[in-house]
């Protein structure tokens, strides 16, 4: 597990799919499946989910007059807060910018 990977454990989507449900469809198990993944698209799968609900964020935050509160939990985070840190992270800024 990366560290990126590793520090955003307490990520946890409320719509989105899990890893776990990833590799359940798939009938392959997670670490055959991830090694895979990672082989074709050079990331985890962890990390492509993640992606995709920073996308979503920050759709959000551009089109739909939400509290920060309510677009973090809609895309999948437990508190704002560990939104902004990932924004931080993994995009150089803050959800607010």
């Amino acid at each position: 597990m990366r560290d990126a990977d590793a520090n955003e454990t307490r990520w946890r989507p409320r719509v989105a799919v899990l890893v776990d449900d990833i590799v359940k469809c798939s009938g392959l198990s997670r670490s055959v499946l991830q090694r895979r993944f990672r082989s074709v698209l050079g990331t985890t799968i962890h990390h492509e989910i993640l992606s995709a609900c920073l996308k979503e964020a920050c759709h959000l935050l551009v089109e739909i007059d939400l509290t920060m509160i309510d677009i973090a939990e809609r895309v999948g985070f437990r508190h704002q807060e560990h939104m902004g840190v990932v924004f931080r992270k993994r995009l150089k800024t803050t959800p607010g910018r």
